[in-house]
């Protein structure tokens, strides 16, 4: 996954797909439903 294409998730210019969001979530080690939670839970849930 490119640089570019993290950065225009993050400033909301692209929509991922399914599967990036897998993706994304395997390589942070947290769940799909963790990347649209606030970061103190994010934070609490990696600490488990």
């Amino acid at each position: 996954m490119q640089r570019s294409y993290l950065a225009d998730l993050e400033l909301g210019y692209r929509n991922p797909s399914v599967r990036t969001l897998v993706r994304l979530a395997n390589a942070l080690g947290i769940s799909v439903p963790s990347l649209f939670d606030d970061a103190s839970k994010i934070a609490a849930q990696k600490r488990r």
